[in-house]
């Protein structure tokens, strides 16, 4: 029973769920008891919470890091594509370029031509799910708000010959 009160404070539990839910016929279980076993018991549930935390910490990070790394690779593979391109290659071996053929002309002029292009479903089904995780694990941020109570200045865009470019 002592594992199964142990299991469920790490999970959060509150003394009188705890309590009710160990308590059966024979025994009665009280919020009081619980709390004295939290009490009683702090030096093991302290090391094991912080222990707990970590986990979670490194799991959220190394989701983040998996996003940014997958996010890192597509960026890489399309400026592959880009210098293929410009060394007048397809760039198919990267995986993001679709050859389609292209009919020029009509009748006996008609000429079947094979055009190369970055395929935009793949990129886009791509980024779909890196959000769709992203949303899930309530790691995007939310919406920005900015306090200037601080008296600090920023800048949020910059204005140049007219041209408006935005920063961030």
């Amino acid at each position: 029973m002592r594992k199964l009160i142990i299991g469920m404070i790490l999970a959060g539990g509150k003394d009188t769920a705890i309590a009710r839910a160990v308590s059966n016929k024979r025994l009665t279980v009280t919020r009081q008891a619980i709390g004295a076993f939290r009490r009683r018991h702090a030096d093991t549930l302290e090391p094991e919470e912080a222990r707990m935390q970590r986990e979670a910490a490194d799991y959220a990070i190394a989701n983040k890091v998996n996003r940014i790394a997958t996010n890192d690779l597509l960026k890489n593979l399309l400026l592959t594509v880009r210098d293929e391109r410009a060394a007048g290659r397809t760039g198919i071996g990267t995986g993001l370029v679709v050859m389609r053929e292209k009919a020029l002309g009509s009748g006996d002029n008609m000429t079947i031509v094979e055009e190369y292009e970055i395929d935009p479903a793949i990129v886009t089904l791509i980024d779909k799910l890196h959000n769709s995780t992203a949303n899930e694990l309530g790691q995007l941020p939310k919406g920005r708000t900015l306090d200037l109570s601080d008296r600090r200045t920023y800048v949020l865009q910059v204005v140049t010959n007219g041209n408006s470019v935005p920063l961030g």
